[in-house]
Protein backbone atom coordinates (compact mmCIF):
# COMPACT_ATOMS: atom_id res chain seq x y z
CA UNK A 1 0.00 0.00 0.00
CA UNK A 2 2.61 2.55 0.63
CA UNK A 3 4.97 1.89 -1.95
CA UNK A 4 1.31 2.33 -4.53
CA UNK A 5 0.84 5.49 -2.99
CA UNK A 6 4.10 6.32 -3.00
CA UNK A 7 4.49 5.74 -7.13
CA UNK A 8 0.49 7.82 -7.30
CA UNK A 9 2.54 10.27 -5.42
CA UNK A 10 5.81 10.14 -8.36
CA UNK A 11 3.25 10.49 -11.23
CA UNK A 12 1.39 13.32 -9.76
CA UNK A 13 4.12 15.15 -9.56
CA UNK A 14 5.83 14.24 -12.82
CA UNK A 15 2.20 15.15 -14.47
CA UNK A 16 1.63 18.62 -12.02
CA UNK A 17 4.69 19.46 -13.52
CA UNK A 18 5.36 18.45 -16.73
CA UNK A 19 8.20 16.26 -16.59
CA UNK A 20 9.02 14.20 -19.12
CA UNK A 21 9.91 10.42 -18.52
CA UNK A 22 11.64 7.96 -20.56
CA UNK A 23 8.60 5.16 -20.15
CA UNK A 24 5.18 6.08 -20.49
CA UNK A 25 3.85 6.73 -17.36
CA UNK A 26 0.50 4.39 -18.28
CA UNK A 27 2.68 1.67 -17.99
CA UNK A 28 3.48 2.51 -14.75
CA UNK A 29 0.33 3.66 -12.88
CA UNK A 30 -1.38 1.30 -10.69
CA UNK A 31 -4.40 2.40 -11.12
CA UNK A 32 -4.94 3.44 -14.24
CA UNK A 33 -8.65 5.17 -14.10
CA UNK A 34 -7.01 7.69 -11.58
CA UNK A 35 -3.89 8.14 -13.70
CA UNK A 36 -6.10 9.00 -16.19
CA UNK A 37 -7.90 11.51 -14.52
CA UNK A 38 -4.95 13.31 -13.43
CA UNK A 39 -3.60 13.49 -16.75
CA UNK A 40 -6.98 15.54 -17.69
CA UNK A 41 -6.53 17.70 -14.84
CA UNK A 42 -3.04 18.64 -15.48
CA UNK A 43 -3.98 18.82 -18.96
CA UNK A 44 -1.46 16.03 -19.99
CA UNK A 45 -1.85 13.05 -22.68
CA UNK A 46 -2.60 10.10 -21.29
CA UNK A 47 -0.48 8.28 -23.56
CA UNK A 48 2.09 9.95 -24.83
CA UNK A 49 2.47 12.95 -21.79
CA UNK A 50 2.32 15.62 -24.39
CA UNK A 51 0.07 19.03 -24.00
CA UNK A 52 -3.60 17.51 -24.07
CA UNK A 53 -6.94 18.43 -26.00
CA UNK A 54 -9.97 16.76 -24.42
CA UNK A 55 -11.37 14.28 -26.70
CA UNK A 56 -15.07 13.27 -25.70
CA UNK A 57 -15.98 9.42 -25.66
CA UNK A 58 -20.13 10.40 -25.60
CA UNK A 59 -20.54 12.21 -28.81
CA UNK A 60 -20.60 15.88 -29.04
CA UNK A 61 -21.70 17.81 -31.92
CA UNK A 62 -24.22 17.23 -34.57
CA UNK A 63 -27.14 19.32 -33.23
CA UNK A 64 -25.72 19.03 -29.59
CA UNK A 65 -24.16 22.29 -29.33
CA UNK A 66 -20.69 22.07 -27.38
CA UNK A 67 -21.57 25.31 -25.83
CA UNK A 68 -24.94 24.46 -24.35
CA UNK A 69 -24.47 21.00 -23.50
CA UNK A 70 -23.27 20.09 -19.86
CA UNK A 71 -20.19 18.39 -19.86
CA UNK A 72 -20.15 16.86 -15.91
CA UNK A 73 -21.06 13.32 -16.54
CA UNK A 74 -19.78 12.92 -19.65
CA UNK A 75 -17.30 10.29 -20.42
CA UNK A 76 -14.16 12.19 -21.66
CA UNK A 77 -10.06 11.40 -22.47
CA UNK A 78 -6.58 13.83 -22.41
CA UNK A 79 -4.99 13.18 -26.03
CA UNK A 80 -2.34 14.97 -27.59
CA UNK A 81 -2.99 16.80 -30.81
CA UNK A 82 -1.96 13.78 -33.31
CA UNK A 83 -3.95 11.39 -30.93
CA UNK A 84 -7.06 13.04 -31.21
CA UNK A 85 -7.13 12.72 -34.63
CA UNK A 86 -6.00 9.27 -34.93
CA UNK A 87 -9.44 8.37 -32.05
CA UNK A 88 -11.52 10.37 -35.03
CA UNK A 89 -9.74 8.64 -37.46
CA UNK A 90 -10.05 5.05 -36.28
CA UNK A 91 -13.05 5.14 -34.10
CA UNK A 92 -12.99 5.23 -30.46
CA UNK A 93 -13.34 1.25 -29.79
CA UNK A 94 -10.21 0.47 -31.85
CA UNK A 95 -8.03 3.16 -30.46
CA UNK A 96 -8.72 2.50 -27.35
CA UNK A 97 -7.90 -1.84 -27.72
CA UNK A 98 -4.76 -0.25 -29.44
CA UNK A 99 -3.53 2.25 -26.38
CA UNK A 100 -5.49 0.16 -23.69
CA UNK A 101 -6.77 3.64 -22.37
CA UNK A 102 -10.79 4.21 -21.32
CA UNK A 103 -12.64 7.48 -21.05
CA UNK A 104 -12.93 8.70 -17.58
CA UNK A 105 -16.54 10.72 -16.44
CA UNK A 106 -15.69 14.49 -16.23
CA UNK A 107 -16.66 15.91 -12.89
CA UNK A 108 -16.39 19.79 -11.73
CA UNK A 109 -12.45 20.24 -11.52
CA UNK A 110 -12.36 18.40 -15.26
CA UNK A 111 -14.70 21.02 -16.32
CA UNK A 112 -12.78 24.01 -14.93
CA UNK A 113 -9.83 23.16 -15.90
CA UNK A 114 -11.09 23.30 -19.63
CA UNK A 115 -13.58 26.39 -18.88
CA UNK A 116 -16.72 23.60 -20.20
CA UNK A 117 -20.26 24.50 -19.34
CA UNK A 118 -20.96 23.08 -15.85
CA UNK A 119 -24.50 24.29 -14.85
Amino acid sequence: TTARMFLEHLIDFCLFWGIPTKDSLLDRAPDVARYIYQCAVNKRCCISGEKAELHHMDAVGMGRSRKEIIHIGMEVIPLSATLHREIHKVGKITFCDKYHVFGVVADEEIAKVYNLKRR
